[in-house]
């Protein structure tokens, strides 16, 4: 299961990333996913998402039904990173997005993983900054194993895009 480390971890790397990427790639780029099999669906993805995203201002999100996310606060400086960095607002804060989308597959199922941060812009659209990181991804795949999946070198190009539902 995940640990409030992952949480953490995942928004100081984040953190560390635009303080020290002011050109991360952004919405319309391919993000770095991470996919598995599973023969039946993942028991526990939806309790290890709650243990992960317990801390105060951490929001659970379904945007669809076969989409989970964890929607975490930064630490303030990478929130003040972020704002000036991609011309985001103060009234809505940004946020470290750990998404996990699951879509069918002939011989069980398949969940994708991928992080983003959203930070809303002063016209009302929310922008995505995605940006490759491998201790994410290395948490993502590693938590997808322990939930019995088995990693896949390709991800459905459906679960690409389901993952970056808002």
């Amino acid at each position: 299961m995940w640990s409030k480390r992952f949480s953490r971890t995942a928004a100081a790397v984040a953190g560390i990333a635009l303080a020290a990427c002011s050109d991360a790639p952004t919405t319309g780029d391919l993000p770095q996913v991470t996919s598995a099999h599973f023969v039946q669906a993942p028991a526990g993805l939806g309790e290890a998402m709650q243990v992960a995203c317990a801390d105060p201002g951490d929001e659970i999100h379904s945007p669809v039904p076969s989409v989970i996310q964890c929607r975490m606060l930064l630490e303030p400086a990478a929130t003040a990173n972020a704002i000036l960095a991609y011309d985001g607002i103060i009234e809505t804060l940004p946020r470290l997005v750990i998404s996990l989308a699951r879509t069918g597959a002939s011989d069980g199922e398949v969940v994708t993983s991928c992080a983003f941060l959203m930070v809303p812009q002063r016209d009302g659209r929310v922008q995505r900054v995605l940006h490759d990181d491998r201790r994410i991804e290395q948490k993502l795949r590693g938590m997808l194993a322990r939930l019995g999946g088995t990693p896949m070198t390709t991800p459905p190009g459906d679960a690409v895009d389901a993952c970056l539902t808002t």
